[in-house]
């Protein structure tokens, strides 16, 4: 797959200077320029607009990830805990392909280690009237602290990362305190490095922390837009967390700090404001990229229940239901207690307009999981809870259907109700499936029914019926004319002409002349005092 390469401006560029200088020491600028030069770096691509993927030939193959707003989630598969030589050297190639220098990256990080102290990084839209930056402990006290980081809970994880951003304090919660806050975590390296597993979590909370940081001055319905902007880029940061596999089964001792990174993110989707859901997603992937695939039978989904409901019991009227129901409806789902997962989304439905993701991720799972029986029991509860004007929606609903059956032909009597029970506003969608299964009779009741005119189809549409069912088309044509002609006025006789052009094409093609002869006899008799008529019906020289 080819991505486009979107162009970055001048202030999205003097921050990939500034992190540049920051994450990179001498060596990894060193042999990145070498590996760069080399012309090791190979399938640069943008999946999006600030993210970057590439792969540098070194002794093998080394996959690079970065997030350009938020360098700390960045990764090469090399295993390095800091800035390595080969996202150096694939930086070097994107700064390449976007018309800019390398050589400012370079020497950008050169100039860096040069200096004592480190350089300061450009300003990136902070306000000029924000007030100075508080003093925070002494650096040489937070290095201590990160040394034993890797003994510590995720709660202390917290404490060590307040610590470090506590200078921003007065900061304006934006992109900028974001970008700044995670480059003060990250410069705080746990040392020894951490082993894989802990370290993903170690990083993940960091993000956790940073956007319960950005959430927590959220006042009711209302969020400022420069932070929720911010809240958001994190929040999108923390799902990609969950990308990659959690390597749990080679460092079991994790599984405690786990546990705690779930009763986080438990607590704090439960809590949030009706202004945001930005924990959802970090809960939602943490059960299925990380604890389903650990999950030892169904224990561990029994006593979520249990702690959602404790949460509801303490948070009483504080308690953000969407969240909270939507996630017991998984719980129950994932122990095919389908009943106790319908009564959720039900009652999610009855208060909320359900996300369209929400719904349609449980139709997904049971797809891949190959139920048809009990899918079709989901899509027939489901279809009451769509919203039926959501035409994208209800076109990807009715795909589930047509997979469904598929695979459980004699379920299809149960989609046709579900989708009439979508109408009216789904008759376009309706529609087109009645055409897909060779429903010609029921098209052709369901199109007179609705007043509907043969001139508002493509004609490649009726063209299917009358190599199929032309006979089925002679009523729908016969009313349109007389409907047409009803107007009495020219555009309604000149539609009525044009339908006459179809109909006289139908007979011909069911090889029935006579019957053509005879119906425009009474036709042009029953209407010989409409003179305009007639002189479309001579331009036509069907009378004379």
């Amino acid at each position: 797959m080819e991505y486009p390469f979107y162009k970055i401006d001048q202030v999205q560029w003097a921050m990939l200077v500034s992190d540049v200088a920051e994450q990179f020491d001498r060596a990894a600028i060193a042999r990145g320029n070498e590996l760069y030069t080399q012309r090791r770096v190979d399938r640069l691509a943008m999946p999006a607009p600030r993210q970057l993927e590439a792969v540098v030939e070194d002794d093998g193959e080394h996959r690079v990830q970065f997030d350009l707003d938020f360098f700390a989630v960045s990764s090469c598969s090399c295993g390095s805990a800091a800035g390595c030589a080969h996202m150096l050297a694939a930086l070097l190639e994107y700064a390449r392909v976007q018309q800019r220098s390398p050589q400012a990256l370079i020497h950008a990080g050169e100039a860096s280690q040069a200096k004592p102290a480190p350089k300061r990084a450009p300003q990136r839209a902070i306000r000029t009237d924000a007030p100075p930056a508080k003093h925070g402990p002494a650096r040489s006290e937070l290095q201590m602290r990160a040394a034993r980081a890797g003994a510590m809970s995720a709660a202390e994880w917290h404490e060590l990362f307040a610590l470090c951003v506590s200078p921003l304090s007065d900061r304006t919660r934006n992109l900028q305190y974001a970008q700044d806050a995670l480059t003060a975590i990250a410069g705080m390296r746990p040392e020894p490095a951490l082993p894989p597993a802990r370290k993903q979590l170690y990083e993940l909370h960091s993000y956790l922390f940073l956007l319960a940081q950005l959430t927590a001055q959220a006042q009711g319905t209302f969020i400022g837009y420069s932070t929720r902007s911010a809240a958001e880029e994190v929040g999108e940061a923390v799902v990609r967390f969950f990308q990659q596999e959690l390597p749990l089964a080679d460092e079991p001792e994790c599984r405690p700090l786990l546990m705690e990174t779930l009763a986080y993110v438990r607590e704090r989707m439960l809590a949030e404001p009706k202004s945001g859901s930005y924990f959802w997603g970090a809960y939602d992937r943490l059960w299925t990229h990380w604890l389903v695939p650990h999950a030892n039978g169904q224990d561990l989904y029994r006593e979520e229940l249990d702690r959602l409901q404790e949460a509801s019991e303490r948070l009483g009227a504080a308690l953000s239901r969407y969240p909270w129901l939507l996630a017991r409806a998984k719980l129950h789902f994932r122990l095919a207690q389908d009943r106790e997962a319908l009564s959720c989304m039900e009652e999610l439905a009855s208060g909320f307009a359900i996300r369209e993701e929400d719904l349609l991720a449980l139709l997904e799972r049971l797809l891949e999981l190959g139920q048809p029986e009990r899918l079709c029991e989901w899509l027939t509860a489901a279809s009451p809870l769509l919203d039926a004007r959501n035409k994208e929606l209800i076109r990807r609903y009715s795909g589930y259907w047509d997979a469904a059956v598929r695979q459980l032909p004699e379920a299809e009597p149960g989609m046709w109700d579900a989708l009439a029970g979508l109408l009216p506003h789904a008759a376009e969608i309706y529609g087109e499936k009645l055409l897909a299964y060779g429903k010609w009779r029921h098209w052709m009741d369901y199109r007179l029914s609705t007043g509907s005119e043969p001139l508002e189809h493509d004609a490649a549409v009726l063209a299917t019926i009358e190599k199929q069912e032309p006979r089925l088309l002679l009523p729908y044509y016969h009313q349109a004319v007389e409907r047409a002609i009803l107007l009495k006025n020219k555009e309604g006789y000149a539609a009525a002409a044009k339908l006459l052009g179809r109909l006289e094409k139908l007979y011909a093609g069911m090889n029935d002349t006579l019957g053509w002869d005879r119906f425009m006899a009474s036709f042009a008799k029953r209407h010989s005092r409409l003179r305009a008529l007639q002189e479309e019906l001579r331009k036509g020289e069907w009378i004379e």
